[in-house]
This record gives structure tokens, sequence and C-alpha cells, in this order.
């Protein structure tokens, strides 16, 4: 039987912050090196649903993994594979 260590993701800070930091980076770099490619306003209009599309599958995924009662924390060892909601189209929807 593996032991709980093995059963760790091992990450070294959790997902959000790993996207969240390359987002700032991308920020910061927008704001030294300006480049639009779309009018600001069409790119609100497209990027508010994503959003809202973003938000909608994260609910979701923590919904399913609540329902597979396993934790979503890349800390603790995992107690069950997802394998309904939207794991049914990916490993790692979140």
């Amino acid at each position: 039987m593996p032991s709980d260590e093995q059963d760790k993701a091992g990450v070294v800070a959790p997902p959000p912050l790993i996207y969240l930091g390359a987002l700032v980076f991308g920020l910061l770099l927008n704001r030294s090196f300006p480049a639009s490619f779309l009018p600001q306003r069409m790119a609100r209009g497209i990027g508010w649903p994503f959003l809202g599309a973003g938000a909608l599958l994260l609910g979701w995924f923590e919904w399913a993994m609540r329902q597979a009662d396993t934790p979503t924390s890349p800390y603790k060892p995992v107690s069950r594979i997802a394998t309904e909601g939207p794991f049914r189209y990916t490993r790692n929807p979140g």
C-alpha cells in the first residue's frame, strides 16, 4: 500500500498561486510593452464570458470533488479518484 507521501501531488505552491503569478507577470509585461490586437470594448465583451465560464467550471470541479469525497487540496492524500462531472472529459479540469 502506498504511503501518504506518494499519494500527494508534490507541488511547491497551490495551483491558484501559480496561475496568479503567470497572470501578474503577463499584466506587467503588457504594461511595459502594450500590444492590443482587439479594441478594448471587444476584448472586455469576450473576456467577461470567458471569466464566467471559468468560474462555472471551477464550481463544477469543486462539486464533483465533494461528490467523490476527495480533497481538492494538493497537500492532502487522495481518497478516491473522481470520474464523474468534468472529470469525464479531462483528468484535471481544475
